[in-house]
């Protein structure tokens, strides 16, 4: 089960970003050898260029699939890592042949500014490791990252006697491995996906994804406009006042509009979003892009029914006054009480020193899937709004900049995946000299500590009015 509702991310482009990039690699490899230098020189540029995009890419993909209850994408992870091995491998080979005849060769021509160049050669049998399938022989991608380096210094201190008037041989080389690079990189997280897809959750952090797959699922508009029509309908036909019978009449009328395949699991766990969800990741039930979206508005519309009972059943309760743009105003059918989750927050904010340390406050509320608008200029204007907290110290006061400035792996996956391997890759791909290689760590210690106050024995009070 995976949603295309991130505006910012979906897997049509995705899919054809990555199609497109294995067929200009394909294109580029078969033609190499007519092609002439020119035409090479555009060629392998525009293969850095379409490499770059997917590879930026991939962070929005990890967190998509860590949503995954069912590992839809599974089979694509496969195809992907199949044939981004084979291009790898004979771009390797292209490679290695001009740099061994470069080593043997005295003669240099504009087409071929590859063959003067001396000792390359013996750098090679590094990169060809990267073939291999044994992960005892595979190397970090930070050592292919240094090995990038090193070659580059090798053609610059070895290409100065002859230039080709357009570009420095040297620069088409690293070009060549700029490329492989990336596409190592894309190996990489594929295997990585391939792991994710073997991995075993608890009930509650089923529970979770699947909360947060229906809350963007209600963000689309055909989401939106499905249950405003079902509101609609409902106020129509029971136009002198719902019961708290008719509501839980409606709610069983609905296994109707669910996938044959999940009704069973529909009926024992709709009340239960921990239980449905591990149900529906143990099965791994392939279901259609329809069937998803049918069994989504479902759970929907079941748990705004649920919430409307609880309001019938509990008349006493009701929704805070407090200022609210960036906050759901229900969770798994119980309305939200925003004075309970402003107390929480205000402990997590005791132990919090400076300003970036909102990033931990506002990651750990994302992942209790509090956080509806996760526009970081909303969220920071909201948490110093006169009904929150106006009275921050300095060291504490920031913006929507001081959250963005870690965008990227920090900000598209929960902090309870957080690590260093991962860590380091995004960091290095992406230039991010100025995040220290442990902060990833500082932030998810500060994370652990600040979730404790949604642990059961720190509750409180309830966190539904």
């Amino acid at each position: 089960m995976n949603t295309t509702t991130n505006t910012k991310f979906n897997y049509e482009v995705f899919d054809r970003q990555m199609v497109t990039l294995l067929d200009m690699g394909d294109l580029f490899i078969r033609e190499y050898k007519d092609a002439d230098f020119q035409e090479k020189v555009y060629d392998i540029r525009s293969l850095c260029i379409k490499a770059a995009r997917v590879c930026r890419m991939t962070d929005q993909d990890f967190a998509q699939q860590q949503e995954d209850l069912t590992y839809q994408r599974r089979v694509k992870n496969q195809l992907y890592l199949a044939d981004l091995y084979s291009l790898t491998e004979q771009l390797a080979f292209q490679l290695k042949k001009y740099m061994l005849k470069a080593a043997n060769d005295n003669t240099s021509t504009p087409e071929n500014p590859l063959l003067y160049i001396e000792g390359i050669s013996e750098l090679m049998p590094s990169i060809g490791k990267w073939l291999g399938t044994d992960k005892k022989q595979k190397k970090s991608f930070n050592q292919m990252i240094a090995l990038n380096a090193e070659v580059e210094e090798a053609l610059k201190k070895s290409s100065a006697e002859k230039v080709h008037p357009l570009i420095t041989p040297h620069e088409h080389v690293t070009d060549f491995l700029h490329f492989y690079n990336m596409l190592t990189y894309l190996i990489f997280h594929f295997q990585r996906m391939m792991e994710v897809a073997g991995e075993e959750i608890t009930s509650e952090e089923a529970g979770r994804l699947l909360t947060n797959i229906v809350q963007q699922y209600l963000q689309t508009e055909e989401a939106f406009e499905e249950m405003r029509h079902y509101m609609a309908m409902l106020h129509y036909e029971y136009e002198d006042g719902i019961t708290a019978n008719d509501i839980k009449a409606e709610r069983k009328k609905l296994v109707k509009e669910v996938p044959m395949a999940m009704q069973t699991d529909f009926m024992n766990y709709a009340d239960n979003l921990n239980d449905l969800g591990i149900s529906i990741r143990r099965k791994s039930i392939p279901l259609t892009q329809e069937e998803t979206d049918a069994l989504l508005i479902a759970i929907a519309k079941y748990q705004w029914l649920s919430e409307l009972l609880y309001q019938e059943e509990h008349p006493e309760s009701s929704k805070a006054s407090l200022y609210n743009k960036v906050f759901h105003t229900s969770l798994n059918g119980r309305p939200v009480d925003l004075v309970w989750l402003r107390e929480k927050i205000g402990q997590m904010i005791g132990m919090a020193s400076r300003k970036n340390h909102w990033f931990c406050i506002y990651s750990v509320l994302k992942y209790h899937n509090y956080i509806k608008d996760q526009t970081a200029k909303y969220f920071a204007e909201q948490m110093q709004h006169p009904d929150w907290f106006p009275q921050l110290s300095k060291e504490l006061q920031f913006n929507g900049d001081t959250l963005t400035e870690y965008n990227g792996y920090l900000s598209v996956t929960n902090f309870t995946i957080w690590n260093q391997k991962d860590f380091d890759r995004y960091r290095t791909l992406h230039h991010k000299t100025k995040w220290s290689p442990n902060l990833w760590r500082k932030f998810q210690d500060l994370c652990y500590s600040m979730n404790e106050v949604f642990n059961k024995n720190n509750r409180g009070t309830s966190p539904f009015s």
